[in-house]
């Protein structure tokens, strides 16, 4: 393989791995969409031992709170009943889930980190501090 081929790959690795892979960096994904499935699909990654004091309040809210409410009523509905709206530990054993909640979760960022994906784009990127914000940024992505 020339060189210059070698550098376009690695520059096309560096690229994904940044903008793609788990921890990269922040990134709308316009006309892309983040989570594999059809309708409005969030997951929201964090570490359960190292959980800032100022998150949560809104991991909760997201777990069982008004938001959950929301996210129930606006999130696709999947074959087993439930919607699609996941909170989940970094240590989660995935193994019984989807594939493309598997898949979902090896894209995710560094948490604690949020995943939107309403089918056609999405966004990927830190879970604001503040649930108003949280909220603005699913409504965005819910219409």
């Amino acid at each position: 393989m020339r060189l210059i081929n070698k550098v376009i790959v690695a520059g096309f690795i560096a690229i994904a791995l940044i903008h793609f892979g788990p921890h990269g960096g922040t990134m709308p994904f316009p006309g892309v969409s983040p989570i594999d499935h059809k309708g409005l699909c969030v997951l929201v990654n964090y570490e359960t031992n190292n959980l800032p004091q100022e998150y949560v309040s809104v991991v909760n809210s997201i777990q069982s709170g008004d938001l959950s409410v929301w996210l129930d009523s606006k999130c696709a509905k999947l074959e087993d009943g439930t919607t699609a709206h996941r909170v989940w530990d970094e240590n989660v054993d995935l193994t019984q889930q989807p594939k493309f909640w598997q898949d979902a979760f090896a894209k995710r960022q560094q948490p604690p980190a949020i995943m939107i994906s309403n089918g056609r784009k999405g966004f990927s990127g830190p879970l604001p501090k503040d649930k108003a914000e949280v909220q603005a940024l699913l409504e965005k992505y819910a219409r």
